[in-house]
């Protein structure tokens, strides 16, 4: 049997596998990135050197990039490196910023949820469409609004019970 020390809380189980989920997206976006990286090189060295561009970098690099950018919005929410406005947490008191920030990540929440429901209306629509140099579904290019609805409720969520943990844990100091 394990040491009360040896246990790990629910709470720290929840940050560990968060912490995973983190890492999987980030390096989602590295792998993106990289793509995208191969694709405009080859575009480049296609219309410079060859003159002649493969159409499917064009769209390789697009479908990369949108993945890209949707999924890093969650690692942005994660970390709270998100870009926000912080001229009002200078005035207001510290409780109504706290407030504030509960309050964006519940409306964020809000909008992730229609970006799933909208998302996975626009990847149904297109599935069935095929990219004309690259020979994919369309609905790959909506793919990630799905990814990017469901990991930001997961970081909000997240978000707001780490906050509540922080709160208590300064409270009972």
């Amino acid at each position: 049997m394990k040491s009360a020390e040896e246990k790990r809380t629910a709470y720290q189980v929840y940050c560990a596998v968060t912490g995973w989920v983190y890492k999987v997206l980030n390096a989602i976006c590295v792998a993106c990135l990289g793509i995208e990286l191969f694709a405009v090189i080859v575009m480049v060295v296609g219309r410079f050197v060859f003159n002649s561009v493969p159409l499917w970098t064009d769209q390789l690099s697009l479908m990369a990039l949108v993945w890209m950018s949707m999924v890093s919005i969650t690692l942005a929410l994660y970390d709270e490196s998100h870009m926000r406005v912080e001229l009002l947490d200078r005035f207001l008191p510290p409780k109504a910023v706290a407030a504030l920030k509960y309050l964006s990540n519940i409306v964020v929440a809000v909008f992730s949820f229609f970006m799933i429901t909208e998302g996975y209306a626009l990847f149904d629509l297109t599935k069935e469409v095929r990219l004309s140099g690259f020979r994919v579904s369309k609905g790959l290019m909506y793919l990630p609004l799905l990814l990017c609805g469901i990991g930001s409720i997961y970081m909000c969520v997240f978000c707001i019970v780490r906050r509540i943990k922080e709160g208590r844990e300064r409270d009972d100091e």
